[in-house]
This record gives structure tokens, C-alpha cells and sequence, in this order.
């Protein structure tokens, strides 16, 4: 996230990132329990002994190919963003692939990602492994809080130097630094 609340392309992908990992873990821990792989595509697959219920195979292919919709959308809009000089706004993108997850914001509703997830896990414990961590911070944060510890050093230093030298001259010590700094953000 920017330094403006705007979701970036890095957020967009670290949720693809985790999301993809959540998926591949129900599918490992279905297919343990003797299901088909086919039920993690989008043309999805056929019911079997293995479901923990009657609609579990079809709301976990219903959940895959809402997330697939969501995700290719998402990377087409992160591909089509490269290389334009502009700050570019994913929210949308990460919107999409949340509600394509959870169709209600914070409520878990039957055929949900969260909803498919519980009824295998209620059937049987799922080994999660080590989930994928958020990528580094964006450039644009770092950036900001580089200029702002500069900024907070030089008015320490302005400030030390008034103390040093006397009201008069630390006010035009003050003053002159204060111009530096605007001349140099313009």
C-alpha cells in the first residue's frame, strides 16, 4: 500500500501468492483424503466419496473459478501497468479477488473460500505448512521515510545549532535551512 492508502501491484501479488498457497493446501489435503485434483480446475470434477458433504466438490470448483476469473484479470492489469510512468491503483484488482473468495465482506457465506476450507477441515486436519509472507515494502514508503528522517535530522541539527549560537543568529540559521528544504522539494 502506498503512502496514500492506494493497493499496489506488490499487494496485489502477495495476495495472489498466498491465495494460490491456500488453494494448493485444500487441494493437497482433498486429494490426500482419496479425492480428485479435477475439483481444483475450472471445469471441476466429479463427486466423490471423499467430499465431507453432498456440495463440497461443487463449491470448491465454484470457489476455484471465481478465484481464477479474479487472479487472471488481476495479473493482466499488473502487466498492462509495466512500464508506464504513472503510481498505479489496484484496489480494484484486490477487491476482485476478495469477493470472488468471500462474497459477503467479513462474513463467511456458504460456497466461500473460508466455507469450503472449514467443511474439509471439520473432516479432517489440514497440514498448512509455512504460508507465503507479504513481499518487501514498496519503493514510494521507503522513499517517504528516507526524506522524512532527513527532514527530522536537519531541524534536530537547526535546532541544536540555535541553542549553540544565540536566538538571532539560530532564528536565521532556522530560516535558511527552512529555504533549503523548500528549494530542494521544488
Amino acid at each position: 500500500m502506498d503512502v496514500f492508502g492506494n493497493i499496489e501491484a506488490g499487494d496485489v501479488q502477495d495476495l495472489i501468492r498466498a491465495k494460490d498457497f491456500e488453494l494448493t493446501t485444500l487441494r493437497n489435503a482433498y486429494v490426500a483424503r482419496g479425492g480428485s485434483a479435477a475439483v481444483f480446475t475450472t471445469a471441476g470434477g466429479p463427486s466423490s466419496a471423499a467430499d465431507p458433504d453432498a456440495t463440497w466438490s461443487a463449491d470448491a470448483t465454484a470457489v476455484v473459478q471465481r478465484y481464477d476469473q479474479a487472479r487472471a484479470a488481476a495479473l493482466k492489469a499488473i502487466a498492462g501497468s509495466l512500464g508506464i510512468p504513472v503510481v498505479s491503483n489496484f484496489n480494484d484488482e484486490f477487491r476482485a479477488i476478495v469477493r470472488a473468495l468471500q462474497r459477503v465482506d467479513k462474513v463467511v457465506s456458504p460456497g466461500d473460500l473460508q466455507d469450503v476450507w472449514t467443511r474439509l477441515a471439520h473432516s479432517q486436519a489440514i497440514a498448512e505448512g509455512k504460508a507465503p509472507q507479504p513481499g518487501t515494502p514498496d519503493a514510494q514508503l521507503l522513499a517517504f521515510q528516507t526524506v522524512d528522517r532527513g527532514i527530522r535530522q536537519a531541524e534536530a541539527g537547526a535546532a541544536n545549532l540555535a541553542s549553540k549560537v544565540g536566538p538571532p543568529l539560530g532564528l536565521i540559521a532556522l530560516g535558511a535551512l527552512g529555504v533549503y528544504v523548500l528549494s530542494r522539494r521544488s
